[in-house]
Order: C-alpha cells, then structure tokens, then sequence
C-alpha cells in the first residue's frame, strides 16, 4: 500500500476506535508510530484535509484543541473544512524555522496607522494641481 494510502486507513482506524473523537496531536502521534515515522506532518494533514473533503472525517475545536470524528451523518453547522493544505504546510514550515515572533501590538498598530497616513498623504498629494 502507498503511503498516502497507508496513512489515510491509518487515521479512520485510529478515529474510528475513538467515539468521542480524538485531538490532533494524539492522532497524529498515533499515525506517526503507525507509520513508524516515515509519514510527514505535512503528509498527515494533506491527508487529514482530503478526509474531511470527502466528508469521511470531521473535525472542529472543542475546548481550545481540534478534535476529529468520523463523518456519521448530516454535517453539524460550524463542523465546515477550517484550513487548506497550503495554509497548513505555511504554518508548519514556519514552525520548522524555528516558530513564530511576537509581535507587540501597539507598535504593529502604530505601524499600520502610519502606513494609513502615508496613503492619505499620497493620495492627497496626487489629487492636486
């Protein structure tokens, strides 16, 4: 069986044996030892992302982790695919280099107001004769 193949069975056995659903980092810890870590994160979430396309797995956050089930019935409202694969692989790699940097809001938002203002004065500026 391919791998792409492999860890896709490997998630609806691992979800399916968990009624009440399982959070992400148990599954994908459970899939990585399965797969006796030749799969990737990035493989496991583009497989994760076909899953829920295809209405075979579920998933949304419950109590500030995100929890998947297998698909059983009429989809629940706000149960809708959340990411894309490219966003996924974004924050992973990202992750990879050594995580995010903090950013401090009152000097982001101090930037933005100033990026407004150069607009404002730009756009005055090409308004006049």
């Amino acid at each position: 069986m391919e791998l792409a193949g492999f860890i896709a069975q490997s998630i609806l056995d691992v979800v399916g044996k968990e009624p009440d659903g399982i959070a992400y980092r148990v599954l994908w810890e459970r899939v990585s030892e399965a797969s006796k870590a030749a799969a990737t994160e990035v493989e496991f979430l583009e497989t994760l992302s076909a899953l829920q396309k295809h209405r075979n797995l579920t998933g949304r956050e419950i109590d500030g982790e995100y929890v998947f089930r297998l698909f059983t019935g009429p989809e629940v409202p706000g149960n809708e695919w959340e990411y894309s694969v490219e966003f996924a692989a974004t924050i992973l790699a990202a992750e990879a280099r050594g995580g995010f940097d903090e950013l401090d809001c009152d000097e982001h938002l101090a930037y933005l107001d100033s990026l407004i203002e150069q607009a404002i004065a730009a756009k005055a500026g090409s308004n006049s004769y």
